[in-house]
């Protein structure tokens, strides 16, 4: 994207020129003010998860926020969790990242001093002993070997017992260590309580791309942070996809979880960024304005047949619920077709439905009855969402015409697809497939 992207999915291009929320085309600055003045009020500590499917712009949000946050004196950090997703356990990662943003730097404080020595404890406690030498360290211990299957030659008869009884002293020693753990972590808590409590403002901790870790990793940060770093004056936004989040979920304590619930016991409330899909008087749908935004961006012709094009793209994006990111790849098929002259509105539509329907593409594009039946019932029903549209008539007629031939059309519809053909000098039959040679390139994310 070039410097004066909005960059809805680019995390490092996200703050435009330095200014939050600069294009800002899905008037999202207004939320990120809105949260601030609950966060500046809160008492306690609190989790929020900001909710939105792949490729929605939740990173773009989190960036911009987070940019407007620190001009305004607030500590904040900005943790990529994919980035940390070989991490053993995410405790480390997170203590980390708020040291390093909370340091002092001429001279360390003792508050910060002291949480930094309950990070370093605390993390001996609560990080893994990898199964493997564990195994070895006991059958080293107790019968000179580390290879299992030596193990069961030499010793089958003594194995099972002596093994019992490693497993028994190693239970024994646990229990012991229990106790210890436990006065750590709250050491932790207190030392981390006592730290945020002389933060002038809350310290707001952004944790992106959840749902493309590990489900194991992923199911690890909620849990850690509500274990250790549930203290007043810390704020956690976790931007999330909250369906995927709840599928990770289910995926290390089995489908009969409650998946949905047990999130809720870790993240204090959702928010959904909004996404205006239908124009209203005076506010642009979302999908237009982003769609006209990607016209300049490509340095397309500012025409009235291009201005077509971004109207009827956007328009077909809403009704498939394509996301920002898809429109983005419908300007990559677009731009690659081109010339595609009067073509290009109706190239719109076949854009969108590959991208969003790709069977139903394929069985438009070779003509068949079957995928034009299905495609005239859909368009029938975005006309009863929208019954203004010109591109969803036209549409509708030329399906039709594929299904019930010309002369069952009225005088209208017939006169309608003199015009049409008359313009792409296409028969209206011809349109589709022609539009798909055009633009068959695979794309991938």
């Amino acid at each position: 994207m070039s410097d004066t992207s909005p960059c809805y999915a680019r995390p490092l291009d996200c703050v435009v020129d330095g200014i939050p929320f600069k294009n800002d085309l899905l008037e999202r600055k207004a939320i990120a003010e809105r949260l601030t003045g609950y966060i500046d009020r809160l008492s306690v500590g609190c989790v929020m998860g900001i909710d939105a499917p792949w490729g929605e712009g939740k990173t773009y949000f989190g960036r911009n926020w987070e940019a407007l946050l620190s001009e305004q004196g607030y500590k904040t950090i900005y943790l990529d969790a994919f980035e940390q997703d070989f991490s053993d356990d995410p405790f480390l990662v997170i203590s980390a990242e708020i040291l390093a943003a909370t340091k002092v730097e001429e001279e360390e404080d003792e508050s910060w001093t002291q949480l930094k020595n309950a990070v370093v404890n605390t993390g001996k406690a609560v990080l893994p002993t990898a199964t493997k030498l564990l195994v070895n360290g006991v059958g080293k211990w107790i019968l000179g070997t580390s290879d299992l299957a030596e193990l069961k030659d030499k010793f089958s008869d003594i194995f099972e017992d002596k093994l019992g009884d490693a497993a028994e002293q190693y239970v024994q020693k646990r229990l012991q260590e229990y106790d210890q753990e436990k006065e750590t972590a709250l050491h932790f808590r207190q030392a981390l309580t006592e730290f945020t409590s002389t933060q002038e403002k809350p310290v707001v901790f952004f944790i992106d791309e959840l749902d493309r870790c590990r489900p194991t990793f992923a199911v690890q940060i909620i849990e850690r942070i509500k274990h250790f770093f549930d203290t007043p004056n810390l704020v956690f936004v976790l931007m999330i996809n909250r369906e995927q989040l709840e599928e990770s979920i289910k995926g290390i304590y089995g489908a009969g979880i409650d998946a949905h619930a047990y999130l809720g016991k870790f993240v204090h409330f959702f928010l959904k960024l909004p996404k205006r899909t239908k124009t209203e008087y005076g506010r642009q749908n979302y999908n237009v304005s982003y769609s006209h935004y990607l016209a300049q961006h490509y340095k397309l012709a500012n025409n009235q047949s291009m201005q077509d094009f971004a109207e009827c793209l956007g328009e077909c994006a809403s009704y498939l619920n394509l996301s920002l990111r898809d429109l983005e790849k419908a300007y990559i098929h677009f731009v690659i077709a081109q010339p595609l002259n009067n073509l290009a509105v109706f190239s719109a539509y076949v854009i969108c439905l590959k991208i969003a329907k790709p069977d139903l593409y394929e069985k438009i594009v070779k003509n068949d009855i079957e995928g034009h039946s299905l495609a005239l019932e859909m368009v029938s029903c975005w006309l009863e969402i929208n019954p203004e549209s010109w591109l969803l008539h036209k549409l509708e007629i030329m399906h039709k015409c594929k299904l019930v031939g010309l002369d069952e059309l009225d005088a209208e519809e017939k006169q309608e697809l003199f015009y049409i053909s008359s313009s792409c000098t296409l028969r209206t039959d011809n349109i589709f497939k022609f539009i798909a040679k055009k633009i068959d390139v695979v794309i991938t994310d």
